[in-house]
């Protein structure tokens, strides 16, 4: 087989280009979305709705990019972000749990303009997994991975149960973080679609280092 070769010599089959082969690495995917968004939809007219919504994206985005990650803004004020990919980052987990609360803090400064001009206090969810993620194949938006729908599944789950102003782990993403992370104690959950209960923690800060 010819090294430029767009197609098998012996079988024909197509080869794919360099760019197209991904590369895994180990990565941190955090999702955040409000926590009860279709009763806030229902206080507001569109252009207030829009206007919190773009705001909660935009500083929860700041806020990734800041903490070394890539963020990519999802339909209804969701934002997922990704650690450690598309540059590999050995800290990913605690850069994630870093953003994560400072995500929080952000939401909630916000939470308090909005009550005064809007009369609601919308609270972010924010969920945290841990897992290995094919990157390389950079046509899949502006985070640049090709992220499997698992890593990103599970994120969405832990944010699914996590309280209004909180942000849960996986137990991947806990294991990695637990020395520098101050942890609520393992629960299990039942989520739909899985055969056995999750064990899940909560994040209630970062050790001082």
């Amino acid at each position: 087989m010819r090294s430029a070769a767009e197609f098998c010599d012996e079988c024909c089959t197509p080869i794919p280009a360099p760019e197209d082969i991904a590369e895994f690495k180990q990565v941190t995917v955090l999702f955040a979305d409000v926590v009860r968004s279709m009763d806030i939809a229902l206080a507001l007219d569109f252009e207030q709705l829009h206007h919190i919504m773009t705001e909660l994206a935009e500083r929860s985005t700041e806020v990734v990019n800041r903490f070394g990650g890539s963020a990519a803004e999802f339909t209804g004020g969701g934002v997922m972000a990704i650690f450690g990919a598309p540059t590999a980052a050995e800290g990913h987990g605690i850069q994630a749990c870093l953003a994560a609360l400072e995500i929080q803090d952000e939401a909630k400064r916000l939470a308090v303009e909005f009550a005064r001009r809007y009369g609601v206090a919308p609270r972010l969810g924010v969920g945290l997994n841990s897992g290995r993620a094919p990157v390389g194949a950079m046509r899949s938006g502006p985070i640049g991975c090709a992220t499997p729908a698992e890593p990103v599944g599970s994120a969405q789950r832990m944010e699914s149960v996590s309280p209004g102003g909180g942000v849960m782990l996986s137990e991947s993403t806990a294991r990695l973080v637990e020395r520098d992370a101050v942890l609520g104690a393992p629960r299990r959950v039942q989520f739909q679609g899985c055969d056995a209960p999750v064990v899940v923690r909560r994040l209630l800060g970062v050790n001082a280092s």
